[in-house]
């Protein structure tokens, strides 16, 4: 995967997902897939988040709306849930990376009655990269 950051803040259990230009297609097209593992470089200050994550790991789940967690043992960022709720993140990953404009994000948040994303789900945003992420 190119370069992307996963940051976390265990107290609040935000998630940020940054990177360079190509990051959020190739996380957009692997959740599209519905699997994959994925190592990412924890270097650099993580401020204001608390921590940089080891990993992504995402996981096809029999059924169930997705849930996206942060797991602070094995340093990883888990994407898990069916195809058909994948099919709608992904899209909406996708859609940032393909029509976004730098330094444009996107709210990943559950609400009550969400259509693909479960309640246990963590906040994310998904952050278009930054010019200086350009590079």
């Amino acid at each position: 995967m190119t370069e992307l950051r996963v940051l976390c803040a265990p107290g609040t259990n935000e998630i940020k997902v940054s990177g360079d230009r190509d990051a959020p297609a190739e996380l957009g097209h692997a959740i599209d897939a519905g699997t994959g593992w994925f190592a990412l470089d924890r270097s650099g200050d993580p401020a204001p988040y608390d921590l940089a994550r080891g990993a992504v790991d995402i996981v096809t789940a029999p059924s169930g709306k997705v849930v996206v967690t942060s797991d602070v043992d094995r340093s990883t960022l888990t994407i898990s849930g069916e195809r058909s709720a994948f099919s709608v993140l992904a899209r909406n990953v996708l859609g940032l990376a393909e029509d976004g404009t730098v330094g444009e994000h996107a709210h990943i948040d559950y609400f009550p009655d969400h259509f693909y994303l479960s309640p246990d789900s963590a906040p994310v945003v998904v952050l278009e990269p930054t010019t200086a992420e350009q590079g």
